[in-house]
């Protein structure tokens, strides 16, 4: 990916960072580069109407399956950064673009059904985001519903699940 970290440094000071990836266990050696430079809109290539916010979350998600090994409770707390442009009503993270639709003035929503398959399993996952965005504050609200259902030919888990966003416009 292209992670951006954003955060008010000062001279002297030593931060460090801590990179991970998802599949870790599959041990497989990642490279990493890490580019320290002043924030601003041209070097997160931000387009016209295009805000970046910063955004800590807090994921549960409750899984059910014939198979008792996959089922029980998952919880994560997390930060990540995202893109939002109100004018032309669209979310982006990374190089996927959700439409937005307009709840009221400064509530927007997404809905999404996606279904995968292969040779004996299927997944099928449904979700509804929802954004709130202050004018006057720059605070960003938002909350995903989510179900994800996965089928093989013995075994099928059902998860539910919920996030809930809290952040700022940084740029």
């Amino acid at each position: 990916g292209n992670d951006i970290l954003v955060l008010d440094a000062e001279a002297g000071v030593t931060y460090s960072v801590d990179a991970s990836i998802y599949l870790e266990e599959l041990n497989v050696e990642y490279e990493y580069s890490l580019v320290v430079a002043d924030a601003n809109r041209e070097r997160l290539g931000l387009k016209e109407n295009e805000y970046w916010f910063s955004a800590s979350i807090e994921k549960t998600e409750t899984c059910e399956s014939t198979n008792l090994q996959d089922a029980g409770v998952n919880e994560q707390s997390y930060s990540l950064g995202y893109v939002v442009n109100m004018a032309d009503l669209y979310f982006r993270s990374g190089g996927t673009i959700y439409n937005l639709s307009r709840i009221s003035s400064n509530r927007f929503e997404h809905q999404a059904s996606k279904t995968d398959s292969g040779y004996n399993w299927s997944i099928t996952s449904e979700f509804t985001f929802r954004i709130q965005i202050e004018g006057n504050t720059g605070q960003v609200l938002a909350d995903i519903e989510f179900q994800n259902v996965e089928k093989d030919s013995e075994d099928t888990t059902t998860c539910n699940g919920k996030e809930t966003w809290i952040g700022n416009i940084m740029l």
